[in-house]
């Protein structure tokens, strides 16, 4: 029997809050590892390779998996076709890589790069061979076998790189990158199972392509952006600085991209499917803010309160550099939250070119203002740079929202007030016993008791001012009802299933 849409939402919920904690501790586990086994010059010099061939990709990428998934009807030759242009694409980023991997090397100031970006560009190829009904998957909210994928991959990235990092250094991230995208491909045609096609239907890629151009044009934006930070950094800091900006980013940035990517994952698809129906975009975009607050705010904060335990007890005294930088982007995420909640409705709702102004908006701010305060204040202007620019481009977002939904932010600021509020308190004691305890010890207790005072608080301003707080965040991961004092099990399934009606 078929499921219904609320249904299939919890269950994507379920599976991709799961695949975030799989694949997210195993990452944590990898980075905090190869920080101990190797130097600020090897993640420079990987960031390197990577930033080339990820700005080469965007230059190419014509938002053909997106496109998949925001189409309401898609046919075996849209898949075809699909799967025709990213090889094509893949073939030709590769052929230019290898060919032009000097003068990228040298345009970042370490010709040591060369050859790793060489290596890297396999990585390219093995992508674009993965099953491109993962996009199919996606678009029916078939999240559980999208998690076996990514814990595969992180799974096979974490054994070669930890295996091989004493002996091989930088070599061993970038096997270790190439064995993830090799295990991706392999799995995905077994979750996704697909006959590859090299077939051109003209009128099923001018379709994709039409609404791609859009992601084509913000990823080009996103991904100039990047690279030049990244450039900036290196030709001015040097390598070693720009491996510290790449680490710290790295961990700042763990928060966001798990609370926001399982959101984002799944909204985006909702969204798609109930374009016609304002109110439910309406009540999915307020659950999905205030869900996404509820997690992003206190676990950023903590995490600002621990960095300096986190660096010296734990990363090193080589990365004695990253404390401020993740405290100051880890500050950036939550101040980004119109925006997180915006985009998966915006590409949603098919309204991907406001997306592009919006990123075009924050990524010209991003590198004036690098440009300007490098040269005085070294990666701390950096990094000041990145959170002034995110924080100037919320209202653009803002606005946005403000013309497709009726009163999206009404009665949202009391909640966010109480969780920022109680995260405020949390990340106090985290500090305060972090600092006043000896070692390790006094990191895990300074994390274990800011996260259960935050928690505490959060539940006591939400019982005293009926917020909302524990019900949105049991819709938006059912997995944690059991952890919840409500019902929240009958309570989620309810509010979501509204998007049935």
């Amino acid at each position: 029997m078929k499921k219904s849409l609320g249904k299939q939402t919890i269950d994507a919920l379920i599976w991709g809050f799961l695949d975030f904690v799989a694949v997210k501790v195993v990452f944590l586990v990898r980075i905090l590892v190869l920080a101990r086994l190797l130097t600020p010059e090897d993640f420079g010099l990987l960031a390197i390779g990577l930033t080339a061939i990820a700005v080469l990709m965007k230059l190419s990428d014509f938002g053909i998996v997106t496109a998949l998934i925001q189409r309401p009807d898609v046919k075996e030759q849209d898949y075809d076709a699909g799967w025709t242009i990213g090889i094509v694409r893949a073939s030709l980023v590769t052929l230019i890589v290898i060919l032009t991997a000097p003068q990228i090397a040298a345009f970042f100031g370490d010709l040591r790069a060369t050859t790793i970006i060489q290596v890297l560009a396999i990585g390219v190829i093995l992508d674009a061979l993965a099953s491109i009904k993962i996009a199919g998957l996606n678009r029916k909210l078939k999240f559980r076998s999208i998690a076996i994928t990514h814990l595969v991959e992180a799974g096979a990235i974490t054994a070669v790189a930890i295996t091989m990092a004493a002996s091989y250094g930088v070599w061993a991230l970038v096997a270790g990158s190439l064995a993830g995208s090799l295990s991706y491909t392999v799995v995905s045609y077994i979750v996704a199972p697909y006959r590859p096609r090299l077939r051109w239907h003209k009128s099923a890629a001018s379709e994709l392509l039409d609404y791609g151009r859009w992601i084509f044009l913000t990823g080009i934006i996103a991904m100039i952006a990047q690279a030049g930070l990244r450039a900036v950094i290196s030709r001015h800091l040097g390598v070693a600085e720009l491996g510290i900006f790449f680490l710290a980013a790295r961990l700042a940035y763990l928060p966001y991209s798990a609370v926001v990517g399982v959101v984002e994952s799944v909204t985006f698809p909702v969204y798609a499917q109930i374009q016609d129906r304002v109110k439910k975009a309406r009540e999915l975009f307020r659950a999905a803010l205030l869900g996404t607050a509820t997690l992003l705010i206190p676990a950023c904060l903590l995490l600002v309160a621990l960095a300096p335990g986190l660096v010296e007890h734990i990363l090193g005294e080589r990365w004695a550099g990253t404390t401020k930088a993740i405290q100051i982007l880890a500050i950036s995420s939550p101040l980004g939250l119109a925006a997180h909640a915006a985009v998966p409705l915006l590409n949603g709702l098919g309204l991907p070119s406001r997306v592009t102004v919006y990123e075009a908006l924050k990524s010209g701010l991003t590198l004036t203002l690098v440009w300007v305060l490098v040269g005085y204040f070294g990666l701390l202007g950096v990094v000041m740079a990145l959170l002034i620019a995110v924080t100037a481009s919320q209202p653009l977002c803002m606005a946005y929202t403000h013309k497709l939904l009726e009163r999206p932010y009404a009665g949202l600021w009391l909640p966010l007030l109480a969780v920022t509020a109680s995260s405020l308190a949390g990340a106090a004691i985290a500090g305060m016993l972090d600092s006043c305890l000896p070692g390790i010890a006094g990191f895990l207790t300074g994390a274990g008791a800011g996260g259960v005072v935050t928690l505490g608080l959060i539940f006591i301003a939400d019982h005293l001012f009926r917020l909302g707080l524990v019900y949105t965040l049991a819709r938006h991961f059912p997995v944690l009802t059991r952890f919840l004092p409500v019902d929240s099990g009958r309570k989620a399934g309810t509010v979501i299933s509204s998007t049935d009606k």
